[in-house]
């Protein structure tokens, strides 16, 4: 988890600010919308219908107001989310929603804030860790997605092609792929 998390931090700290203007940006509705309008809330708050879209405006909002507990706790329950979304979605050009919308969230964040925020997760948020536990203790109990991730169907290349075919696997298996996410994303022990 530790390796994962750090990994994208600092990918997003790299290449999060750049732009190239020679890529051009198409939408179609829904795209990485966001559901609910989610405050720093403390990860107990959250519902197994909230999305990843919804939970990393509210994560930008606590490290900004310097909030690094809520915003790790925040920051796992999205990545585990994210996770599971990505398993259930088809369409892998979707899957990138998920960098798309860290970007947009974390890319003007101030820049002592966000190492700060890093650092957080590098000292606190080890496999095995009291911290640890407890967040994956809280998820568990909040339990796996209740929603159709249209926030992440319609960032990918099927949304523009409008056939009929289902956006998700037919035979998908959520148990299995909740236990798989936990276990091997965030490094919950699955009992």
């Amino acid at each position: 988890m530790k390796k994962l998390l750090m990994a994208t931090l600092s990918f997003l700290s790299i290449f999060g600010c750049k732009t190239n203007s020679l890529l051009s940006n198409y939408n179609t509705p829904g795209n990485l919308k966001a559901n609910y309008h989610l405050e720093c809330i403390d990860l107990s708050n959250l519902k197994n219908y909230h999305t990843p879209a919804d939970v990393y405006p509210a994560i930008k909002k606590c490290i900004e107001s310097d909030n690094l507990q809520f915003a790790s706790q925040l920051f796992a329950f999205a990545g585990v989310y994210s996770k599971f979304d990505m398993k259930r979605v088809k369409d892998r050009s979707a899957h990138q929603a998920i960098t798309v919308i860290r970007i947009n969230n974390f890319s003007n964040i101030d820049s002592e804030k966000y190492k700060a925020f890093q650092n957080y997760i590098q000292d606190y948020m080890n496999q095995g860790s009291p911290e640890l536990e407890s967040i994956c203790s809280q998820i568990k109990k909040i339990g796996k997605p209740n929603y159709i991730p249209m926030y992440m169907i319609n960032h990918g290349i099927s949304a523009f092609n409008n056939n009929n075919n289902t956006p998700l696997y037919e035979n998908f298996d959520a148990e299995a792929s909740w236990s798989e996410v936990l276990d091997n994303y965030l490094h919950c022990s699955v009992n």
